[in-house]
C-alpha cells in the first residue's frame, strides 16, 4: 500500500502515512500517550497495548488529538500526523477484540469490542460455578470441623462434670472420715481424711486448668476454691481439737452449722457450673444446626445455578452491548469531572479555556477567567475533619453553580480552588459575577456548624487585555487571586497590566 492511500479491507480502515512524516518519542513499558503540541499529558490514557503488534502499527484516537501506538518490543511510540482521522484498529498482529471510541468522544481510550464472544461468557460462567462449588465444599468442610468441635466440646464437658463429681465425693469422704475419728478416736480414720483432702485439692487444681479459657467458669471456681478451703479447714479444726482438747470440744465444733453452710455453697456453685456446661453445649449445637442449614442451602443454590446456566449466558450476551455503552459514557464523564463535586475538572477547564480564547480571538471579543480560592477552608479541614471539608466543598459548588449563568463554565481545579470561564462584556461584568459568587457562600454552609464560615478570594484575568493566550491567562488570574488575598481576602482583584505573573506566594488559606 503506498503512502496516502486507504486500506478498506476487512474491518480495518487506517490511513497510511509515510513513516518519514511521523514523530518519534521514547516509549517504555509498551505504553502509549496522546500528544498535545510538543508535550505529553500528565497520565497515560492507554496501558497494556497488545503485545506482538507489528513494528510501526499505529492508530489515531481522535481528530484533534492525534496519536499513538507503539512499535512491538518497546521500541518507539510513533505519533500519527494531525490530519489523520481514521482510527479503527485492525491488521495482522492486533487482537480482534479491540476497538476505539468514536472520534467525537472526549475520552480517548481503548476498550474491548462489544459484544464479546460466547466462549468468554461461558468461561466466566464456568468459573463462577466452580467458585460456588468451592464455596460449598468449604462450607461442608467447615461444617465437619464444627461438628468435630461440638463432639470435642461434649467430651470436655463430660470430663469437667466428672471431675466436679469426684471433687464433691472427696469432700464427702473427708467429712465421713472426720466424723469417724471424732466418734472412735481411731487414728485409722485420719488416713482416709488426709487422702480425701489431698484428692479434693488435686481435683480443684484440675478444674482450674480445664476452665482456664472460660472467664465466667474461672470466677465460679475461685469461689468454689474459697468455700472448699473453708470446709477443709473446718474439718481440720475439729480433728485438731480432738487431739488437743478432747472429744467434747471436737464434737461441739463438728455439730456447728459452719460445715453445713460451706457444703451448701459448694453444691450451689457446682450447680452453676453444670448449668454453664449445658448452656455452652446447647449454643454450640444451635451453631452447628445453622451451619448445616447454610451448607444445604449452598448446595441447593449450586444446583439452581447449574440448571439455569445456559439461559443466563444468552441474557448476558444481550445485555453486554448496553452495559459496555454505559461504561464508556461513565468513563468519559469521570475523565473530565471531579468525583466529589461532579463539576468539570482541571483537564476539562483547560480545554474549554483554550476554546474560549480561540473563540474570542475570532470574534474580537473578551474572554474572562475567574480564579477562586476559598478563605478559611484549611481551618475547617483541620478542626472538623476531611468529611466536613468535603461537605463544605459540595455545598460551595452547589451555590456557585446556582450563581453562574448557563453559558459560563464552572470547574473545580483541585483542593479548594475553583475557576469560571465566561464570555465577558467588560472587566466590570466579570467582577460583578465574582462579587455574586462571594455573596453566594456568605453565611453557614455546614449543617450544625453555624459558626463555621468561609469566604472566597477571586482573581480576574481577561483575554486579550491581560494575556495573549490561555496559559498566560490562567497564570495572571492565579496571581490576581493571590493579590486579592494580600488585600484582605473575600474580594475580587485583577493585576495591573504592567505586572507580569510571578512565582506564587505561600499565604494562609
Amino acid at each position: 500500500m503506498s503512502p496516502g492511500t486507504e486500506d478498506t479491507s476487512s474491518s480495518a480502515r487506517v490511513r497510511a502515512v509515510a513513516p518519514a512524516t511521523w514523530s518519534a518519542t521514547p516509549c517504555t513499558a509498551m505504553t502509549a500517550m496522546p500528544r498535545r503540541g510538543a508535550g505529553m499529558v500528565e497520565e497515560p490514557l492507554l496501558s497494556s497495548l497488545p503485545m506482538g503488534a507489528p513494528d510501526g502499527s499505529w492508530v489515531v484516537l481522535g481528530p484533534s488529538k492525534p496519536l499513538i501506538p507503539v512499535a512491538s518490543g518497546g521500541g518507539q511510540c510513533r505519533a500519527a500526523p494531525a490530519d489523520c482521522q481514521v482510527f479503527p484498529l485492525g491488521g495482522h498482529g492486533w487482537p480482534p477484540g479491540l476497538q476505539t471510541l468514536p472520534p467525537e468522544s472526549e475520552n480517548h481510550r481503548m476498550f474491548p469490542a462489544v459484544p464479546e464472544h460466547a466462549p468468554r461468557k461461558l468461561a466466566w460462567l464456568l468459573v463462577s460455578m466452580a467458585s460456588l462449588l468451592l464455596l460449598t465444599m468449604a462450607a461442608a468442610w467447615s461444617l465437619q470441623r464444627m461438628t468435630d468441635a461440638a463432639q470435642e466440646q461434649r467430651h470436655v464437658s463430660t470430663q469437667r462434670l466428672l471431675v466436679l463429681e469426684k471433687t464433691l465425693n472427696s469432700l464427702h469422704k473427708a467429712e465421713t472420715a472426720q466424723r469417724g475419728y471424732l466418734i472412735t478416736a481411731n487414728a485409722r480414720h485420719l488416713e482416709g481424711w488426709e487422702k480425701s483432702t489431698q484428692e479434693a485439692r488435686q481435683y480443684h487444681a484440675t478444674l482450674v486448668a480445664m476452665y482456664a479459657g472460660d472467664p465466667t467458669a474461672a470466677k465460679l471456681l475461685e469461689s468454689f476454691g474459697r468455700w472448699e478451703r473453708l470446709k477443709l479447714e473446718d474439718l481440720e479444726d475439729s480433728i485438731q481439737a480432738q487431739r488437743d482438747v478432747g472429744r467434747d470440744v471436737a464434737e461441739t465444733l463438728a455439730h456447728a452449722d459452719n460445715g453445713r453452710h460451706y457444703m451448701v455453697q459448694i453444691n450451689k456453685i457446682i450447680g452453676q457450673l453444670e448449668a454453664l456446661e449445658a448452656d455452652s453445649n446447647a449454643a454450640l449445637q444451635k451453631l452447628v444446626a445453622r451451619r448445616r442449614a447454610a451448607t444445604y442451602g449452598a448446595a441447593l443454590v449450586l444446583f439452581l445455578v447449574a440448571s439455569v446456566a445456559s439461559v443466563l449466558v444468552w441474557r448476558l450476551l444481550r445485555r453486554e452491548a448496553a452495559a459496555r455503552q454505559a461504561l464508556h459514557e461513565r468513563m468519559a464523564h469521570d475523565a473530565f469531572h471531579d468525583a466529589l463535586t461532579l463539576l468539570p475538572n482541571r483537564r476539562y477547564l483547560l480545554e474549554e479555556l483554550e476554546r474560549a480564547v480561540m473563540r474570542a480571538r475570532r470574534q474580537h471579543r473578551l474572554a474572562a477567567l475567574l480564579f477562586i480560592d476559598l478563605d478559611g477552608f484549611k481551618r475547617v479541614n483541620d478542626s472538623l475533619g476531611h468529611e466536613a471539608g468535603d461537605a463544605l466543598l459540595q455545598r460551595v459548588s452547589e451555590r456557585f453553580a446556582r450563581t453562574v449563568r448557563q453559558s459560563d463554565l464552572l470547574a473545580r481545579l483541585g483542593g479548594d480552588e475553583f475557576a469560571v470561564v465566561l464570555d465577558a462584556d467588560s472587566r466590570i461584568s466579570a467582577a460583578a459575577l465574582g462579587e455574586r459568587l462571594i455573596e453566594a457562600i456568605r453565611g453557614p454552609l455546614i449543617d450544625g456548624h453555624a459558626d463555621v464560615l468561609v469566604s472566597a478570594s477571586i482573581g480576574i484575568a481577561l483575554f486579550p487585555e491581560d494575556a495573549p493566550d490561555s496559559s498566560t491567562l490562567l497564570a495572571r488570574a492565579d496571581q490576581a487571586m493571590y493579590l486579592a488575598k494580600r488585600l484582605g481576602k473575600s474580594r475580587v482583584a485583577s493585576l495591573p497590566a504592567a505586572i507580569e505573573p510571578e512565582r506564587k506566594e505561600t499565604l494562609p488559606a
